[in-house]
C-alpha cells in the first residue's frame, strides 16, 4: 500500500504543481526533473560531475515543501545555496529500488556443462552470477516519505539494469540482456521484464528510452517485439500472447504514426522510418553537456531548439553520439563539440531502425498467425514486403553492394557503419524484391546470384586482422563514443548473427563467412575476458594478473577499444561504465552456442597501445580514402584466435 500511495501522491502532486504552466515538452511535467527553474539552476551550478546525478535523486521531503524551499532562495543563486538546497531536500540516487536475488536464478544452468574448457566455464559461471548483482525491484515499504517524489517510472515486476550510472530499466539494452537470461534459464525474469514494458506501452503508448520521467519524450531502437519472440521461442510458452499482442501492435503503430517519412527515390516515393524527437530543451540527464553544445554554437531561438531536438533524437537512436548523425563530420577527437553542433539526426533514414521494424513486422505476422489472427497476420506480411522493397530501393547501394543510411539533405548514402549488418540479421538482405525470382516460389533459400549479392555486406570483414579487438562502430575517429575505435556488444552480436545466418543460407559463398564468425566470436570473448582479468578478475584456476584495489574484482565494460585486446572503450559524455547488462548477455549467448562453447582461454598478455590517432585508411567496400581506418593499425591475429578459427571451420564442415 505504501508503494501505491507513493505513486498516487506523486502523480497528483506533479499535476498540481504544473497546473497553469506551459511546457515545450508536455510529456515531462515534473517541476524538478524536467526543464524549468529548479533544473536549470541546479544543473548550471555544476554541483555534480555528471548531469544525471541530480535528476536521479529522489526528494526526502514532500514536493510542496521542496518547491517552497527553492522559491525562498535569494537571487542570483549561489553555488553554496544550491548545494545546501539539494543536500537538505534530496536523497542518494538509486535508493528507490533494491537489489534482489532473482527467484529463478540457478547456480548451474545447463549451458555451462557444454563449455569444454574448465577455465572458460568458470568465467562463464561468474558472468552468469552477475544477474544477482544487476537485478532490482521497487521497494514495497518505506519507499519515500509521504508526498515525496522521484524521477523513476514505477515497475511492478523485477528488472535487470545495465549497471553503473544506468540505475533503471533501459529499452534496447534489455533485448541483449535477455539473450543471456535465456541461456541462464531465467525465464521468469524475462517474463517480468516484458510485463513491465507492456505496462509502459499501455500507459504511454510506446516504450520510453528508459524508466525515468525525463525520458518520456523519446524511445530507443524498438526491440520489444523481438524480446517477446525470444521468450516464446525459448520457453514455448504462448499463454501471454493474447495479452501482449495488442500492445505490440500499439507500439508498432506509434512508430508508424510518429516516425514515418516519405522518401523520394528514382521517381518513386517510399515510406521508411527515422528517429525524430519533439524537443526544444537540454536533456535533463545531460543538461550542461547540451547547453555547452548549443551555446558554443552561438544558437538561439528556433536554431537552438532544432539542435536540442537533434541531440534528443541522437539519444533515441541508441547511438549517442556518432558521425552517422553529423553533417560533414570532423575526423578529430578534439572537435567533439563542433561535431555535435553539426547534428542532423532527424534528416537521416537509419538502416538499423528500418531493419528492426522489418523484423518486427515479420515477427508480428508469425505471432498473429499463431493465435489465429489471420487478418492481422496478412496486414503485417504486406507491411514487411513494402518495407523490404523500400529498403532495397533507398537504403541499398548497388555500387557498393551494401545497405547504408540515407541522408535526406544530400540525397546520398552515408558512410559505412556497423549498422549495415542489421538488414542481414533481420532477413531484409535475403531477397531483392526489385528482381523477379528465378528460384521456385516454394524455396526459402536464396539463389547463387542472390547469395553473391549478399556478400557485399561482409566484405568489410576482410580487414578484421587490422585491429585485434573486433568490429568498430564507424570509420571516423571523432572522439564520440559510437565511432572508432569503440566496439559495442550489440553491434558485435548483430554482426555475428548476420554472418552465421548468411553462411547457413549460402554455404558456397565467395567469402569465408564461417572463419569470420569464429574470429568475431573469439575476439569478443577475449575482449570481455581479458578486460575482466586486467581489472582484478580471478578464478580458482587463475590468480590475479596484478595487485589492484579491493574494489577491482573484475569489470565487464559497456564497450571496448578495438586497438587492443582487454581495453575498455572511451569517449562520449561520461566515463566508461561497468556492470554491464548487455556485455554479459552477449558473452553468455556466444558461449552457450556450438561451436563457440569449445573456446579455449584467451591469452591476456601485455598488448601495446596503438598510440596516437589512427592513420587515414580506405573504405574496404570502395577503396576510397576514408578519414580513419576501419580497424586501425595492422596487427596479426593472435595465435589462439587462428587456432580456434580452424577448429570452427572443421566443426561446421
Amino acid at each position: 500500500m505504501a508503494l501505491l500511495a507513493y505513486y498516487l501522491i506523486a502523480f497528483v502532486a506533479l499535476i498540481s504543481a504544473v497546473a497553469g504552466q506551459s511546457s515545450p515538452n508536455a510529456t515531462c511535467n515534473s517541476p524538478i526533473y524536467c526543464p524549468g527553474p529548479i533544473l536549470d539552476a541546479v544543473q548550471r551550478a555544476k554541483l555534480f560531475n555528471d548531469s544525471k546525478t541530480f535528476v536521479d535523486k529522489p526528494t526526502t521531503k514532500p514536493l510542496a515543501e521542496v518547491l517552497t524551499a527553492f522559491s525562498a532562495l535569494s537571487k542570483p543563486y549561489t553555488r553554496e545555496a544550491l548545494q545546501s538546497f539539494v543536500d537538505a531536500n534530496f536523497g542518494p540516487e538509486g535508493t528507490e529500488t533494491e537489489a534482489i536475488i532473482p527467484r529463478d536464478w540457478k547456480a548451474a544452468p545447463d549451458f555451462l556443462s557444454n563449455i569444454t574448457d574448465p577455465t572458460v566455464r568458470e568465467w562463464a559461471q561468474t558472468v552468469h552470477g552477475y544477474w544477482r548483482i544487476l537485478t532490482r525491484e521497487f521497494k514495497d515499504s518505506t519507499l519515500l516519505c509521504e508526498g515525496c517524489v522521484s524521477s523513476l517510472l514505477p515497475a511492478k515486476q523485477s528488472f535487470v539494469i545495465p549497471g553503473g550510472r544506468f540505475r533503471e530499466i533501459y529499452y534496447w539494452d534489455t533485448y541483449f540482456v535477455m539473450l543471456g537470461l535465456a541461456k541462464s534459464e531465467m525465464f521468469d525474469t524475462m517474463s517480468d521484464m516484458i510485463d513491465n514494458f507492456m505496462d509502459y506501452v499501455q500507459q504511454y503508448g510506446f516504450m520510453p528510452n528508459g524508466a525515468r520521467i525525463y525520458y518520456l519524450n523519446r524511445s530507443q531502437p524498438p526491440l520489444l517485439t523481438q524480446m517477446v519472440d525470444l521468450y516464446v521461442n525459448t520457453t514455448r510458452n504462448t499463454s501471454q500472447l493474447a495479452e501482449w499482442l495488442p500492445l505490440l501492435d500499439r507500439e508498432h503503430d506509434f512508430w508508424l504514426r510518429n516516425r514515418t517519412i516519405t522518401v523520394p527515390r528514382n521517381g518513386t516515393s517510399f515510406e521508411l522510418n527515422r528517429y525524430a524527437v519533439i524537443n526544444s530543451d537540454p536533456r535533463p540527464e545531460s543538461y550542461m553537456e547540451d547547453v555547452h553544445t548549443v551555446d558554443g554554437a552561438g544558437l538561439t531561438g528556433d536554431a537552438a531548439a532544432e539542435l536540442y531536438a537533434n541531440l534528443a533524437t541522437g539519444a533515441e537512436t541508441g547511438w549517442d553520439f556518432s558521425s552517422r548523425w553529423i553533417e560533414n563530420p570532423i575526423n578529430d577527437t578534439t572537435q567533439q563539440a563542433a561535431n555535435l553542433q553539426r547534428l542532423v539526426t532527424k534528416d537521416v533514414i537509419p538502416v538499423d531502425l528500418n531493419a528492426i521494424l522489418f523484423a518486427n513486422e515479420v515477427t508480428l505476422q508469425e505471432l498473429h498467425a499463431r493465435v489465429g489472427n489471420d487478418e492481422e497476420s496478412q496486414k503485417y506480411r504486406r507491411m514487411a514486403e513494402a518495407r523490404r522493397l523500400a529498403m532495397w530501393s533507398v537504403l541499398y547501394d548497388d555500387k557498393l553492394g551494401e545497405f547504408r543510411d540515407w541522408e535526406m539533405e544530400t540525397q546520398m548514402h552515408g558512410e559505412w557503419s556497423s549498422a549495415s549488418f542489421w538488414p542481414s540479421w533481420a532477413g531484409v538482405a535475403d531477397r531483392d524484391p526489385r528482381e523477379k525470382s528465378t528460384s521456385s516460389s516454394s524455396s526459402s533459400s536464396p539463389s547463387a546470384e542472390q547469395c553473391e549479392k549478399m556478400m557485399g555486406q561482409f566484405k568489410v570483414l576482410e580487414t578484421l586482422n587490422k585491429d585485434p579487438g573486433g568490429i568498430t562502430s564507424t570509420f571516423y575517429n571523432t572522439g564520440l563514443q559510437w565511432d572508432y575505435p569503440n566496439s559495442w556488444p550489440p553491434q558485435t552480436y548483430i554482426a555475428l548473427n548476420a554472418i552465421t545466418r548468411t553462411s547457413k543460407m549460402c554455404p558456397n559463398s565467395s567469402l569465408p563467412l564461417t572463419q569470420y564468425a569464429a574470429t568475431v566470436a573469439q575476439t569478443y570473448i577475449a575482449q570481455a575476458f581479458c578486460s575482466w582479468r586486467q581489472t582484478g578478475g580471478t578464478l580458482p584456476s587463475l590468480p590475479a594478473l596484478s595487485a589492484g584495489s579491493e574494489s577491482d574484482q573484475g569489470h565487464m565494460f559497456e564497450k571496448y577499444n578495438v586497438t587492443r585486446i582487454g581495453a575498455e572503450g572511451g569517449g562520449g559524455e561520461y566515463v566508461v561504465q561497468i556492470g554491464f547488462g548487455w556485455t554479459n548477455g552477449v558473452a553468455l549467448a556466444i558461449l552457450a552456442n556450438q561451436p563457440y562453447s569449445a573456446m579455449s582461454v584467451p591469452d591476456c598478455g601485455p598488448q601495446p597501445q596503438s598510440g596516437g590517432q589512427p592513420a587515414n585508411g580506405t573504405d574496404p567496400a570502395t577503396g576510397a580514402s576514408q578519414p580513419s581506418a576501419a580497424f586501425g593499425k595492422r596487427s596479426a591475429l593472435p595465435v589462439w584466435i587462428c587456432a580456434f578459427t580452424l577448429f570452427v571451420v572443421a566443426f561446421t564442415s
